[in-house]
């Protein structure tokens, strides 16, 4: 993981995904830029490239909103940090703390 980058706001995160880890800007709009790209699986691949974070599949234990049982499922290190992202956006959880810690 590369420590030199420092992240406080989703604007670093994009600003770093753009010019280190080679994804596409075309929008204007800061806030809409905001919605899209936290949408992007590219966005976060293109994050997790520019932060070093690895390619390879890890686990991670899920719960199966249809079945009550946990699951082994196979995520890039990108994935995961979408996921974390989207389940406090969804619950009113922290955000600008998440940025700030991504690369703990």
């Amino acid at each position: 993981m590369n420590k030199a980058i420092k992240l406080k706001t989703m604007n670093d995160a994009i600003r770093i995904a753009i010019e280190k880890g080679g994804y596409d800007d075309t929008l204007e709009s800061d806030a809409y830029r905001k919605i899209i790209y936290a949408q992007d699986p590219y966005f976060w691949q293109a994050l997790g490239k520019a932060l070093g974070w690895k390619d390879k599949m890890l686990y991670r234990l899920t719960d199966s909103m249809y079945e009550r049982k946990l699951s082994r499922k196979e995520m890039s290190e990108a994935e995961i940090h979408a996921h974390q992202y989207f389940d406090l956006v969804l619950t009113g959880g922290d955000t600008e703390k998440f940025w700030k810690e991504l690369i703990k």
